[in-house]
């Protein structure tokens, strides 16, 4: 029986919940409180999901990290899943998953690479040595994955697809690190729109060789490495259209694209269950919002496949 390709599973856990009403209606809570306890521990999704979805209220705070940290460590028990996938830069992210994997640094600067300050937190910290520890003793193609799939930066994705370009398509490399040398983190809400137009086309155009030299690059730089390098390539282009969107389609075109890599992680990761988190907003199988989400946009576009 062939498993479905995508089933989100939106989790809600629950650590202790008082509810307390006023006057004479209040509602009355149990004597034996455990029943309102869910061990995290113990979760497990059923054979067919190929995603989990952890949605959040809000970003940075303590108890949301220490949870989606306790969620991904039982699927990575229960499920086998060995992919960690948060609402952060795809560029960015790579360097958690190159630490993980025993580039040398700390947890606590590479969680700064995600992209928002939001993760710059001991609590990511510890999650990120944790896979790093865990993945000392990993069998060969059982170690975990740290990825982000978000593309509203630029420095961390030039540098991996020039990292791969430098070694296997240099003539390549030189050329677009000129076309794309406007393109900065520290100036990307003030790059003119002529220049992001630019950036679009030399960007589309840069995939299109990439593809045409596929086979010569991979011969230096491996299938994987070209992989993530065109991936950096299309974040790339990615941000530049968003940039370029009205207020109004910047969230719809945001998450399109947030679906989309995910989309890539299922068709270029190892087959176990993906673990993505990120807003409520973003997560959400059913969009709550005047735009559609992320979540929304998996179940519609690859949730029905088999």
């Amino acid at each position: 029986m062939r498993r479905k390709m995508l089933t989100i599973a939106a989790i809600a856990t629950l650590s202790i919940s008082l509810l307390a009403g006023c006057g004479n209606g209040a509602a009355k809570l149990p004597t034996d409180l455990s029943i309102l306890q869910t061990d995290i521990s113990t979760l497990t999704v059923s054979e067919n999901v190929q995603v989990v979805g952890l949605g959040e209220a809000s970003h940075g705070t303590k108890e949301y990290q220490q949870m989606k940290a306790e969620v991904f460590k039982a699927l990575v028990e229960k499920n086998g899943s060995r992919t960690f996938i948060i609402e952060g830069d795809f560029g960015g992210a790579l360097k958690a998953d190159a630490y993980i994997h025993g580039a040398e640094g700390s947890a606590e600067d590479v969680v700064k690479e995600i992209g928002f300050k939001i993760y710059n937190t001991q609590e990511m910290a510890d999650l990120v040595d944790w896979m790093r520890s865990y993945n000392k003793n990993a069998p060969a193609g059982k170690d975990l994955h740290f990825y982000g799939m978000d593309i509203q930066r630029y420095d961390n994705n030039k540098e991996k697809l020039f990292s791969i370009l430098d070694l296997a398509a240099p003539e390549l490399s030189e050329k677009y690190k000129t076309a794309f040398l406007q393109l900065t983190d520290e100036d990307r809400l003030a790059i003119s729109v002529d220049v992001l137009k630019k950036s679009k086309e030399d960007a589309l155009e840069l995939l299109k060789e990439m593809d045409t030299y596929e086979k010569d690059i991979v011969a230096i730089a491996g299938q994987t490495g070209f992989d993530f390098a065109r991936e950096s390539a299309n974040t790339i282009y990615a941000y530049s259209d968003l940039l370029l969107s009205s207020n109004s389609d910047y969230n719809s075109l945001r998450d399109k694209y947030m679906s989309e890599k995910v989309s890539w992680f299922l068709r270029h990761g190892d087959g176990s269950v993906l673990f993505i988190n990120g807003h409520n907003g973003h997560i959400g199988k059913k969009s709550v919002t005047s735009y559609t989400s992320l979540g929304e946009h998996l179940s519609n576009d690859v949730g029905d496949k088999i």
